[in-house]
Formats: structure tokens, C-alpha cells, sequence
């Protein structure tokens, strides 16, 4: 026995005996035996009178072996009784309890056959047989194993019933038995004529237990009633024995059953009926709602996928509504449950989890994340978990806890506010590529809210490239086809190692993941039925296209032989190799080539915004990943003014580059092809933004502050960015206004409170950046800072929207709103009429508060959303949302709702944003997404031409279009149609 498992309780020194003895009857594996014993022994004694009385009550004597049986049970009876008695504090009170009393009442007629004699004492024998049932009584004792309560009810009434119907039966049996006429036998004649008149009948038990039953549920349908005054007076014992313990058990269990909530369910996962995903962390109503419509919404593969939320305590009002969404009901599951208690992730069936999401909304939370991500990588070392974090100072302690991905929520939000200072119309590229926008009515159709939801339905999804044009092909011939064959964009790949936005030069392997921009997600299935007679239109931009034409009849060659061989040849064939189970693949981190050619082959790589949840990133081995430096992605972007040249001579010059490439590059197979998670983890350290090269002493940090606070504003302030609010990651929005070889726009920070040194420290070896206490509410510091002259105004959402609760869920983002239009108005009152006023960029915390921002001078009709939408997507087609001059904060909800098994849009989004930043530990890179005008040659042409000339001369990718309408306003339209004309006010955004 083990040692922390003992028999029996060893005695404590000063102890007596008794108490050692009742310490073992109550808490020592012992007295579990006893109890699991006694149970066994009443269902035999139980079950032995049953069949004696089968067909009658029998007075026969028993066999010699039952006798000892008999003899053996009643011993043991007796011994325990003892035992119990010798143990009790007040035995008197003890004995005259209902169970003990019991207890001895079953001791004697186990005995009775040795003790006392048949014949002699024949009435009373029978007598003592008839109370053997009452044994069942003794089985409440092994109610005290049971552990849930609620289940210990259950056990509870269910064997009073069985007790009460055995019991009862059986006395009911033998009361209204006839008498017997000779000892051993009894009369079984019964009168036809006058039935009631007769003071006995022969029952059979289970006719007897029948009449119990009918009589404890309906007072008895009349067909078997007692003829007896002893059966009578049983009856009226069992309708009170009945009527008073069985409603007091029900009201019981219904107390328990109260006290357990709907939310304490566990929920049983069935892996091969429907996959399920795990939500953990501080779950909000609005982020849950961008989290779940994405999910759902973006991808067709998620239809029976359930998404089972996992957080403490019961859902707010909010959350109960969200829950209770048609849409959601059927397939969201919330549990109230920690994720740092194993038994609440299991009751959420963590080990058959597809993807694990960790929710997150103030700094605080940041160690919470931490510690989630641990204790789920401890419960299941292979799913995916995506994790949210505020601030930076968490992000590599979370990746080193095991997070595949993790979204770092200031950095990324205010970078892109950053950005769009810099490259207006940005926050609605991204938004559009993480958030599917509404249908509009026909009422809307042909306007330019019809242009810009047409180029929102563009998503990401990821591909690769045929086979046969393994290294053949480069990646700007490989667009340029793209383009014009599937209406569809690719826009960077991932070879193994690291993402990369535009490799112009790089020459594709079929082993990469290619990222598009396409409205369908049969992506893979139209680049593998490209055909040579396609490829041979583009003859002029493949180099290799001889050997591209190799490859196509080798492939050719070997599919019809392959056929032929399969259906004539008379050699037996070789057993076909054992391919792995669904369930053992499923997450599997290696994969062969020939694994990943059977995904390829079977057009498995489906959409990475999103993508099935069973889709797995094939391993490359390092030696053999095709490198190249961000020097070799494309030439300089040289004057944009100059002449077009014919698309023949520069189709000719493409050629002649792509020439000199080298592609002849074997593969390396000798070291073991890298996890799924340690290449993750590998790519996401690009997102890690480096502190500035230049440090400074403490003393220099004092005497900087000093300065900073005395610093005064220019006297002719212009063109300069206004950021109303200090958010507590300061960094991250300075820092990508501030790359090297770029101008340093002025930045002017307003907030009611003053600035902390700590705060400060972080931006101090920054130069053009002042400070200005007060409210942007006065005018007396809009006309401080010059609002009116200002290139950017950004606002942010107040920190107090930031705690979402459901009293302050109605009146999220009054600030801004006030705050917007009081500005809005001091630059139509103050700012130069003749120019453009300055663009103000907010952050919003609920969608639905665009309802109150309407701009004066826009006199076109809104936008028709149509009737079948819901509410909740009518913002998404606002004026605003369209013209890139809002950022909702829950975005960053929707981008962890697009990540399934590797996250690779978290990456993506990471470097359209904030570029390639630390990735060889330096200061930062550019972000490849930038904004160009139109040059003066491109006016009036249509849109493929100047995407032609982009791609092929100067090795720039279009993407989308920065569109003007009547009279000073914008809107986004990602990859427009060929025939869109282009004006002389138009933006492009390119990859460079």
C-alpha cells in the first residue's frame, strides 16, 4: 500500500482509542472499503430474497450454503454495528438513530435460521425474513464517496425510490400472503366469485412492486388493491413515508441544482464532428463581437467550428446579448472558469482544441496574459495560442511562454495613427483588409461607397505556386500574371524563415506560402489549373520559359503514364505507403516534402484571413530557404514624371534582369526541416521595436525633462502633427515618425495632466516634440498650438472608455466626438480658405458613434447598407471609416479573430504598419507601404496602365487607390478595377 495511502490511520501519540477508531471510520481508505462492501452486500441480500419471492412468498427453508452465507453477512452486520457503537460519543442517541436502528433490525433475520428453530417458532421466522430488504437502507452510506454535490442528490433520491419500492414490496408481499396450511407449503386458490371478500392474495414481487409504484405516482389505477388490514395499514405507511421524504428530497436537489450555474458545464468536444477553438482572458462584449463576426464571417471553413469562451465569473448584460445573437448561439459556448486552473481548461476540452485566443484590455492585464499563455502550453504543447498585449514590455516574455503569435495592441494602434499622419488613407487599407464591410442597397450602387465596399472584400489568403515552376519564375512576372489572369494580387510571401512584403527579385520555390489580395478563397485551385497556353502569353517576361516548358511536358509525361501504368499494367502493384490518421496529423510541426506536395497537389493551402483550422505552414530547412537580403528586393524608385515607355521594350528589359538570376540553386535536405512553432517564433521577432542608439545618463534624463517642460512653441507653427492625449506606450507613436533618412515632422502633444519623467525617458533623444498642458476643449490652446495650421490631428480615445462596462456602455467616445467637431469648427473658422484643412484622425471605441460625426461640406447622399445586414456593420460604410480618418480599437480584436495555426496575418499586419523593424537590430526600416501621386503622364489613363508601368519599370506594386470625390474628400478602393480612370488628385498606394 502506498505510503500516502495508508489502510488505516495511524494512531496519534495522547490519542484514545475510540477517537482513533471514529478518525478511521470517517476518513481512511478503510472505511471506504467497508462502505463499497456493504453496498455490494445489501444488493445481495437484496437480490437474494427477490428470487426466493419471485412467483410467491415462500416459506420454504433456505439451503445450507445461503444458511452460511446468511450466518456470514449477519456477523459482519454485527461487527460493524459494534464498531459504530463503540465509536459514538452518546451511544444511546446513536442507537436510537433511523440508520443504526436499521442496522439492527437486519442483523437478527441473517441470523434467525441457525438460531432459531422452523418448526417451532414458525410465524416468527417469517416474520424476521420479511425485514431482510431493509438492508438497501445501509447503502446510503456510500453516498459520502460521491464528491459533487449535485450528483450526491441524484444518488440520493434515486436509491430512497428503489428503496422504498423494494422494501415496501416486499412487505406488501407477505402481509397480504395467504396462510400456510402445513409448514413449506401455502394456498394459492383464489376466488373467482367474490375476490374482495378474501382477507389474503398471492402476489408475485414484482406484481407487488408494481403497486407500489402506481400507488407513489398516482394513488393506484384500482387493478390491485389490499385485502388485508395489515397491507391496508401499510399503505397508508407508504403514502406517508412517501409524501413527506420524497418531495423533501426534490426540493433539495432542486437547491443544488439552483446553486449550479448553466455556465459551470463542461463542454464535451467531438473532434471529428466539429473542431472548437478556446477564448480566454477579459473577455468584452465589443471585442468579442469583432472577434466573433470575423471569425465567423471571414471564412467560410469556420461554419461548424464552436468558439467556447472561457472566463471567471457569470457574462455582463452585454456579453448575454452577444450570446444569445441568433447568429451565435448555436455555435459560441461560454464556461465561467479560470484558464489558470487545469480542471476549468479541461471542462473546455483544451486537449482537442484547434486554437487557443487570449483577450486583453489594460495595461494590468499584460501579467495575466503571461501567466495564461503558460498554464495553456502546459495543458496542450501543440495548439496554437494567439495572445493580445498592451504594452511591449510583455511581448517577449509572452513569446517565450509558448504564444505561436502574439498582437502587441498599443504598438500597432498607434503606429497606424502614426502612419496615417504620413500616408493618409492607411487606416483604411488595413481596416479593410481585417474587417469585411456590409452589402449596400441598390439605391447605392455605382457610387463611390459601392467603389470602396467592392475593393473592402479583398482578404488575404495564401497559395503556392505550381510545382513545375519551382525557381523558374520571379516574383514581379508571378504578380504581373496574377493580375491579369485571376484578378487576383500577391503581395509577399513567407519562405520558412521570415515574412517578406514584395521580394520583386526573389524567384519563387513552390514551397513558399504566396500571400494575395483576391474576393474568393479558391485561390490555390485557379494557380494549379494554369495552363502552358497561358504561361506562353507572357513569354517576354520568363526568361525560362524553356525550361518552364520542360517542366510542364515532364509533368505531362509523368501524369499520363502514371494513368496508363494504373489501369494496364499487369504487374502487381506495390502496397501503397501507410498515410498518416487525420487526428495524428493534425498538428503535426513536421512535415516531409512529400507532405507538404500532397497539400499542394490537393490545393490544401487555403485563405490565411482566415484559413482551416487544419491547414499546417510546411517546414523549410534553413540551408536550403532561398535568402536574400531587403537590398535586393527592387532599384530605388526613380522620378515618377518621366516619359512611359512602350510595355514591349520594358517586358524586353525585364527579361534581361530576370536572366542574370540565378535559379539553378539546389535544395538542401540534411539538416531536420524546423517546427511549426519555433518558426513562428523566429518570424515574430521583427515586431520587437529597438530603443534609439543614442543613451543617456540619469543626470541627462533630469536635465532633459527640465528642458523639455521650458521648451515654447515656434511662432510660425505649420504643417506640424497634434496628438490630443498621452498614451502610455508614448514610444510607439513617436518612434515610426522618426525614421532615419526621412524629415521629422514637428509633434505637439496636448493633454490636461502633465507628462511624467518616466514617460519622457523614452522619447528623450527625440528632438522636434513639445509639449502643451491644458484642454484641446479651449480655444484658448487650439489657438496655442495652431490646430488650424496643423498637417494631422489625432485624437485619442479617453483612457476612462477603456473599462467597458454596462453603464458606461452607451456613452463610450463622447470625448472624442465633443472634441472632434470643437476643433473641426476652429479650422473652418481660422484655417486658410483656400487650402486644404487638416485631416483629423480619431480613435473610436464603438462603432456605432460614428452616427454622430457628419462633415458640413459633404453633400453627397450616405450610404444605403442593405436591409439584411445587421446593425452593428452600418458604420463600417461611413464616410469616415472609408476615408481612413477613423480607427476603431476592437480592429485589433478582428486581426486575432483572422489568425488560425501559425498567425501569419499578425505578421503581415506588423509589416504594412510598422515595416521591417529590429529585424537585423537595428534603429528600423521604412514600411514598404507608401503613398504616391499620380504621375502627370498617367492622367486620364486607366488604372492598368499605370499599374504596368509601376510593376515592371519601376519595381513598385499597386495595391489600392486614394480616391477624390467632390468636393475635398477621399476614400480608399483596394485593387480597383483595370478601367478606373485615374485623376490628377489621386493617391497610390504602393509596396516598394
Amino acid at each position: 500500500m502506498a505510503p500516502h495511502h495508508p489502510l488505516l490511520q495511524r494512531r496519534m501519540p495522547g490519542e484514545s482509542r475510540r477517537k482513533w477508531v471514529v478518525r478511521n471510520l470517517t476518513h481512511s481508505l478503510a472505511s471506504d472499503i467497508l462502505s463499497v462492501l456493504h453496498f455490494a452486500l445489501a444488493a445481495v441480500a437484496v437480490f437474494l430474497y427477490i428470487v426466493k419471492n419471485w412467483l410467491v412468498w415462500a416459506t420454504t427453508k433456505d439451503a445450507m450454503w445461503l444458511e452460511y452465507l446468511h450466518l456470514a453477512m449477519g456477523t459482519l452486520y454485527a461487527a460493524d454495528y459494534s464498531l459504530r457503537l463503540y465509536a459514538a460519543d452518546q451511544r444511546v442517541r446513536y442507537a436510537l438513530t433511523f440508520l443504526p436502528l436499521v442496522e439492527f433490525a437486519t442483523i437478527l433475520p441473517e441470523l434467525v435460521d441457525l438460531v432459531v428453530d422452523d418448526a417451532t417458532h414458525h410465524t416468527l421466522v417469517l416474520s424476521l425474513k420479511s425485514l431482510r430488504p431493509l438492508r438497501c437502507v445501509c447503502t446510503f452510506r456510500a453516498l459520502g464517496l460521491i464528491r459533487s454535490a449535485k450528483w450526491r442528490q441524484i444518488c440520493t433520491l434515486a436509491l430512497g425510490v428503489i428503496s422504498i419500492i423494494v422494501i415496501f414490496g416486499s412487505l406488501f408481499q407477505a402481509v397480504e400472503a395467504c396462510p400456510c396450511t402445513e409448514f413449506g407449503t401455502c394456498e394459492r386458490t383464489r376466488s373467482n366469485k367474490q375476490p374482495r371478500q378474501m382477507q389474503c392474495q398471492v402476489l408475485e414481487i414484482y406484481t407487488s412492486m408494481y403497486f407500489i409504484v402506481i400507488t407513489i405516482s398516482t394513488l393506484g389505477y384500482g387493478d390491485i388493491a389490499p385485502h388485508s388490514t395489515a397491507g391496508k395499514a401499510l399503505v397508508v405507511l407508504l403514502i406517508g413515508v412517501s409524501g413527506a421524504w420524497l418531495p423533501l428530497q426534490i426540493s433539495r436537489l432542486s437547491d443544488v441544482l439552483n446553486r449550479v450555474s448553466a455556465y459551470d458545464r463542461a463542454y464535451r468536444a467531438i473532434p471529428q464532428a466539429n473542431a472548437h477553438v478556446l477564448v480566454v482572458g477579459d473577455v468584452a462584449p465589443s471585442a468579442l463581437e469583432f472577434f466573433l463576426h470575423t471569425f465567423f464571417c471571414a471564412n467560410p471553413m469556420t461554419w461548424n467550428t464552436t468558439v467556447v469562451v472561457l472566463a471567471p465569473g457569470p457574462p455582463s448584460r452585454g456579453l448575454q446579448r452577444l450570446l444569445l445573437h441568433p447568429k451565435y448561439e448555436p455555435r459560441v459556448v461560454y464556461l465561467s472558469g479560470s484558464p489558470m486552473l487545469q480542471a476549468d481548461l479541461h471542462r473546455a476540452s483544451i486537449l482537442v482544441a484547434s486554437a487557443c485566443y487570449i483577450l486583453t484590455r489594460t495595461p494590468l492585464d499584460d501579467t495575466a496574459t503571461n501567466f495564461f499563455t503558460i498554464s495553456l502550453r502546459h495543458c496542450n504543447k501543440d495548439v496554437p495560442v494567439f495572445a493580445q498585449v498592451v504594452g511591449t514590455d510583455y511581448l517577449d516574455h509572452v513569446m517565450l511562454s509558448g504564444a505561436t503569435n502574439v498582437v502587441c495592441i498599443d504598438q500597432l494602434k498607434l503606429g497606424l495613427l502614426a502612419k496615417a499622419c504620413l500616408v493618409p488613407g492607411i487606416l483604411g487599407v488595413i481596416s479593410s483588409l481585417l474587417f469585411p464591410s456590409p452589402r449596400l442597397a441598390r439605391a447605392s450602387k455605382g457610387t463611390w461607397a459601392d467603389d470602396f465596399t467592392s475593393g473592402a472584400r479583398h482578404r488575404i489568403y495564401e497559395c503556392g505556386i505550381p510545382k513545375f515552376l519551382d525557381r523558374l519564375i520571379n516574383f514581379t512576372a508571378w504578380t504581373y500574371i496574377c493580375f491579369n489572369e485571376f484578378d487576383m494580387l500577391p503581395i509577399g510571401i513567407f519562405d520558412g524563415d521570415a515574412h517578406r512584403l514584395f521580394p520583386a527579385s526573389a524567384h519563387v520555390r513552390w514551397t513558399w506560402s504566396i500571400f494575395v489580395l483576391a474576393t474568393s478563397s479558391s485561390v490555390q485551385t485557379r494557380v494549379e489549373d494554369i495552363t502552358l497556353t497561358t504561361l506562353q502569353r507572357y513569354e517576354a517576361i520568363l526568361p525560362h520559359f524553356d525550361k518552364i516548358v520542360q517542366a510542364w511536358n515532364f509533368r505531362a509525361f509523368s501524369n499520363q503514364f502514371r494513368r496508363l501504368t494504373h489501369r494496364t499494367s499487369l504487374v502487381a502493384p506495390l502496397p501503397p505507403k501507410k498515410t498518416l490518421s487525420k487526428a495524428s496529423t493534425k498538428r503535426s510541426s513536421v512535415s516531409t516534402r512529400e507532405q507538404v506536395s500532397t497539400k499542394l497537389s490537393l490545393g490544401r493551402r487555403n485563405a490565411v484571413v482566415p484559413h482551416s483550422m487544419e491547414t499546417c505552414v510546411p517546414p523549410i530547412d534553413r540551408a536550403g530557404s532561398t535568402r536574400f537580403s531587403p537590398n535586393d528586393v527592387g532599384p530605388s524608385v526613380a522620378a515618377l514624371d518621366t516619359s512611359c515607355k512602350n510595355v514591349a521594350p520594358v517586358l524586353e528589359k525585364s527579361a534581361e534582369v530576370s536572366a542574370s538570376s540565378p535559379v539553378d540553386v539546389p535544395l538542401s535536405v540534411g539538416k531536420p526541416p524546423l517546427s511549426v512553432l519555433s518558426v513562428m517564433r523566429l518570424s515574430g521577432t521583427h515586431r520587437r521595436t529597438m530603443l534609439p542608439v543614442q543613451r543617456l545618463s540619469h543626470a541627462e534624463h533630469i536635465a532633459a525633462f527640465q528642458t523639455f517642460l521650458g521648451l515654447d512653441l515656434p511662432p510660425d507653427l505649420s504643417g506640424h502633427i497634434v496628438l490630443c492625449g498621452v498614451p502610455s506606450q508614448l514610444f510607439d507613436f513617436v518612434q515610426p515618425l522618426r525614421l532615419p533618412g526621412q524629415a521629422a515632422p514637428i509633434i505637439v502633444i496636448v493633454s490636461p495632466t502633465p507628462m511624467s519623467e518616466a514617460l519622457h525617458a523614452r522619447i528623450a533623444t527625440y528632438g522636434n516634440i513639445y509639449h502643451v498642458q491644458g484642454s484641446p476643449h479651449t480655444i484658448e490652446v487650439a489657438h496655442h498650438i495652431r490646430v488650424f495650421a496643423a498637417k494631422t490631428i489625432v485624437l485619442l480615445a479617453s483612457s476612462d472608455d477603456t473599462t467597458e462596462d454596462d453603464n458606461t456602455e452607451y456613452v463610450a467616445d463622447t470625448e472624442a466626438l465633443s472634441l472632434h467637431r470643437f476643433l473641426r469648427q476652429v479650422c473652418d473658422l481660422y484655417g486658410d480658405p483656400t487650402g486644404f484643412p487638416p485631416s483629423i484622425v480619431m480613435e473610436v471605441q464603438r462603432p456605432t458613434s460614428l452616427q454622430f460625426l457628419r462633415d458640413a461640406t459633404d453633400d453627397s447622399a450616405p450610404p444605403v447598407v442593405h436591409q439584411d445586414e445587421p446593425d452593428f456593420l452600418r458604420p463600417f460604410s461611413h464616410p469616415f471609416y472609408a476615408a481612413g480618418n477613423v480607427l476603431f480599437s476592437q480592429m485589433l480584436d478582428a486581426l486575432l479573430g483572422l489568425c488560425t495555426v501559425h498567425g501569419s496575418t499578425i505578421d503581415l499586419a506588423h509589416l504594412l504598419v510598422l515595416g521591417d523593424n529590429g529585424m537585423r537590430g537595428e534603429n528600423g526600416h521604412a514600411s514598404p507601404l507608401d503613398q504616391v501621386p499620380v504621375p502627370i503622364h498617367y492622367w486620364g489613363q486607366t488604372y492598368d496602365t499605370l499599374f504596368e508601368a509601376f510593376l515592371l519599370q519601376e519595381k513598385m506594386l499597386c495595391i489600392g487607390l486614394y480616391r477624390l470625390r467632390p468636393p475635398q474628400h477621399y476614400f480608399v478602393q483596394l485593387n480597383p478595377p483595370p478601367h478606373v480612370i485615374l485623376g490628377p488628385k489621386d493617391l497610390v498606394f504602393v509596396l516598394k
